[in-house]
Formats: structure tokens, C-alpha cells, sequence
């Protein structure tokens, strides 16, 4: 993941909206990628592996257009080790042309990547739920609304009662919110990551959190 205090964040955006440009070293490796891949990334970022206990080797993160770009680099349930030996030293060779200092933390960088769109998601879904939250708590209470989380790209909205899950699903009460909730979300989505089809809102109730999940949140989005 890419946190949204991440410097990277807000350059991927900046490229996103035509006012920045990547470098010339890493505008070639993104042709490559999608001749070679198929995979669009949308920005790079290369930093030393400090945290992995790996003291001077870097590794380069791909921030990827889509899931299904990311899910397209596994083998398994791990990252195909020959598409990441390839790209490895793709970089190591564009390294050497573009005369880049340091040459050889370009040599056996390890390669991972991001969904960078998840991550926009995300980040558009948190803005709504603190927009909204308040305002759809005070007013649905007397439609038995609990309380509402955001959980990433997704939201969960807790009803008093499983009866009431049903009942609002019939009277169409959890259709009003979820419209109400994509009006926002949909217009903070600048690069148009969402659906009406594809925002992933989930009803639920307090009894069945205390019931099954002895009323704790950890253990419910676990």
C-alpha cells in the first residue's frame, strides 16, 4: 500500500492530471512494461530496502493502473519470479543508457507493485465517510442505524437489529443511503475508480457483530 502521506501519492496524482512528467529513464520503462506485460504503471517508486533488513539493495515499486494489472504479475500466490528478473534488468539496462549515478543500486532490485487505483479508492472513500457520516447517522437513526465504518474502499453500515437488515432492505431505506453515499463518492472520484455497480457497501447489524463476533470490530473486518 501506498499511504496517502507518501510523497508518491500526490506525484502519481500530479502525473495522473498532466502536471508532472516521468523521467526519461522511467517513461521507457513504462512502454516497455506495456509491450511487454500489458501492464500500465503509472508511476515508480525506488527506494533502499532499509526495513527489510536488506542494507544496500533497493527496490523499485510499480504503481499499477488496475487489479487486474497487479493480479497479472503473480504465479501462484506469490510475484512471478521471472517477470520480476525481467524487469530488474530492464532497469539495470536503461540504468547504463541513461548514464544514472550510483549505477549499482540499479543491480538486483527487487521488483513489487501496487494497485495504485485501490489506493485512490481508498482515498476518495475516506473523504465521503467524513463528509457523511454524521449527516446519514442523524439522518437514519430512526430507521435503526448503529453505526457506519469505512474500511478502505468499501463501507459497513450496522443496523440495531438483523430485522431491521431486512426490513430497510425491503423499504428500500438501504438503497436511499448507499445512492445518497455515491452522489459524494462519485464526485470526489476525479479519475472515475468507481462504479455504482462496483462501490462494495455492506448492511449488517449490531446483533450479529455481539452475536458472532462478541461485539468487536477487529474481529468482524479481520
Amino acid at each position: 500500500m501506498i499511504s496517502v502521506d507518501n510523497p508518491i501519492y500526490q506525484e502519481t496524482l500530479d502525473l495522473l492530471r498532466g502536471r508532472k512528467q516521468l523521467s526519461p529513464l522511467y517513461t521507457e520503462l513504462k512502454s516497455w512494461l506495456l509491450n511487454e506485460f500489458q501492464i500500465a504503471s503509472y508511476n515508480f517508486e525506488f527506494r533502499e530496502m532499509n526495513w527489510a533488513h536488506a542494507p544496500g539493495r533497493f527496490r523499485l515499486m510499480l504503481l499499477l493502473s488496475s487489479r487486474a494489472d497487479y493480479d497479472s504479475m503473480f504465479e501462484g500466490y506469490n510475484y512471478s519470479a521471472d517477470k520480476q528478473a525481467a524487469i530488474s534488468q530492464k532497469l539495470y539496462e536503461l540504468a547504463i543508457k541513461y548514464q544514472v549515478p550510483d549505477l549499482d543500486r540499479y543491480q538486483d532490485v527487487f521488483i513489487a507493485y501496487c494497485d495504485f487505483s485501490e489506493e485512490i479508492r481508498a482515498d476518495c472513500n475516506s473523504m465521503a465517510y467524513t463528509r457523511l457520516k454524521e449527516r446519514l447517522m442523524e439522518k437514519y437513526r430512526f430507521h435503526a442505524v448503529w453505526d457506519i465504518f469505512a474500511l478502505f474502499s468499501s463501507l459497513t453500515v450496522f443496523y440495531q437489529k438483523d430485522a431491521d437488515v431486512h426490513l430497510n432492505q425491503e423499504n428500500g431505506i438501504s438503497r436511499q443511503i448507499k445512492n445518497e453515499y455515491y452522489e459524494t463518492l462519485h464526485a470526489l472520484d476525479e479519475f472515475r475508480v468507481f462504479t455504482y455497480e462496483s462501490f462494495n457497501i455492506t448492511f449488517d447489524s449490531k446483533e450479529n457483530l455481539d452475536d458472532h463476533y462478541q461485539g468487536n470490530l477487529y474481529f468482524y473486518f479481520k
